[in-house]
């Protein structure tokens, strides 16, 4: 059970509404946003809460089960550091978020009520809103692993080993132009094999989606000195013709490509020698069959 301090609790029971929400949103990369609901700043927990009318909390829904809490945050892109285009990047995803009750009168007083991390965000005009899901979420998460002839690391992991910033595993290219809303053209980097990027992370560098990542499906060679790109999801903000991008090499997850491409046998996190479905449902030899192995 919940205790509030001695004076919280005594101005809640007095019936006197001197309590007011806040906010604080805290990015992935320690970008931190603080707002609060009433009319002037209030500082509180070593943080300074900006007035912010636009920002609106609603109804906060909770389980009395183990189901994720799920609640939204709206306001106006005015707010400061939080902006269509960081939005669109992805910047705000899996940011933390913290709510408070406040006494405006006395913010020393204040009590945590729920926290979460942003799930997703959307955005219309000057307005955006995020989908805040509770902690229980991490319990959603597949944990142990699944024997396989392909390796389930994830390339360059503490698992895998493999050093994606060693010579040749990521190469800076040109956008030469943009083709679908997830498929662009590049100028091909010189002495490079399209195959090897097939699997690979496509990071924007530069113009209006720099820093925008997303995993590379296909490659298709244009010509001697055009690659086209295929990426997973669509560009939230479209780069355009000019801008520069990164791409690293990418792994199949067969023992082959691990061996290989990256030398990295050793660290391979599959069982490539596992019996397939052939075997395992395969019946007696149908000649031959004098009681010994097959």
């Amino acid at each position: 059970m919940r205790v509030l301090p001695p004076t919280l609790a005594a101005k809640l029971n007095s019936g006197v509404t001197t309590m007011a929400q806040a906010w604080r949103l805290t990015r992935a990369d320690g970008l931190v946003v603080a707002v609060t609901e009433h009319d002037r700043d209030l500082t509180f927990d070593g943080t300074i809460f900006l007035s912010a009318h636009s920002f609106v909390g609603t109804d906060h829904e909770q389980a009395v089960n183990l189901a994720p809490d799920r609640t939204a945050l709206s306001g106006a892109l005015t707010i400061g550091a939080i902006s269509e285009a960081d939005l669109a990047s992805g910047r705000w995803d899996q940011a933390k978020i913290e709510a408070f009750w406040v006494d405006w009168s006395n913010p020393a007083d204040n009590i945590p009520v729920w926290s979460g991390v942003v799930a997703g965000a959307s955005w219309r005009g000057a307005a955006f809103e995020l989908d805040i899901v509770g902690p229980e979420t991490v319990l959603n998460r597949e944990i142990g692993r699944v024997y396989a002839r392909t390796c389930d690391a994830v390339l360059g992991d503490l698992r895998c080993k493999v050093d994606l910033a060693a010579s040749g595993r990521t190469s800076q290219a040109i956008i030469a132009s943009v083709v679908l809303d997830r498929r662009l053209t590049i100028a091909a980097p010189n002495g490079k094999i399209a195959r090897d990027f097939v699997g690979g992370v496509l990071t924007i560098v530069s113009g209006p989606a720099s820093s925008w990542r997303c995993d590379i499906t296909r490659i298709e060679e244009a010509s001697a000195s055009a690659w086209h790109i295929s990426v997973s999801r669509p560009f939230p903000l479209a780069p355009t013709s000019g801008d520069a991008i990164a791409i690293s090499v990418g792994c199949d997850k067969a023992f082959a490509t691990c061996t290989a491409r990256f030398a990295n046998g050793l660290n391979f996190r599959g069982q490539p020698t596992l019996p397939g479905d052939d075997v395992a449902f395969g019946g007696p030899a149908m000649t031959g069959n004098d009681g010994g192995k097959r």
